[in-house]
């Protein structure tokens, strides 16, 4: 009976009863990752510094530095690509090769990339917390489950 209804209502008062697709999903570009761009730091003698360059269309990339006191004591690139499923970081520590994690939540100020198969991290979330602040959280799930987080404040590129 609906069905009959709905087709007479459109048929009677013209309404255009044309199914239409829903809004276009748009793929996720590396500009989705500008939040990220720019030089931060937790804590100043000791603690975490990261710096992302800006997005290209296909790739960006950042380093991270432990420091300890006026010593760099650990150190990391990133290389984050677009990929057909979206940006895919792939962190290298120690400048060495590794695995990659596939972004699977991005938002205009939070990424959250995901390697189920990964022992430790499992999934390396980044979230903007206030314009000033960046949240890097490293975690795994499961057996062992561990959670990191540093909470780094913007600062100069130029600054030690």
């Amino acid at each position: 009976m609906a069905p009959r209804f709905a087709r007479t209502a459109c048929i009677l008062f013209g309404l255009g009863c044309v199914p239409t697709p829903g809004p276009a999903q748009t793929a996720p570009s590396m500009e989705s990752l500008s939040f990220m761009v720019g030089c931060w730091r937790q804590g100043s003698a000791n603690g975490l510094r990261e710096h992302f360059t800006p997005p290209a269309a296909n790739m960006m990339t950042g380093l991270s530095q432990f420091w300890r006191g006026d010593r760099i004591v650990d150190w990391e690139f990133h290389r984050i690509d677009l990929t057909e499923d979206g940006p895919a970081l792939t962190p290298h520590p120690r400048g060495e090769a590794s695995v990659s994690f596939t972004a699977t939540e991005l938002t205009a100020s939070r990424v959250v990339f995901s390697n189920p198969d990964h022992d430790f991290p499992n999934r390396i979330i980044y979230d903007r917390v206030s314009p000033d602040t960046l949240a890097v959280i490293a975690e795994s799930n499961g057996p062992g489950a561990r959670h990191l987080e540093f909470r780094m404040a913007r600062v100069s590129c130029t600054e030690p």
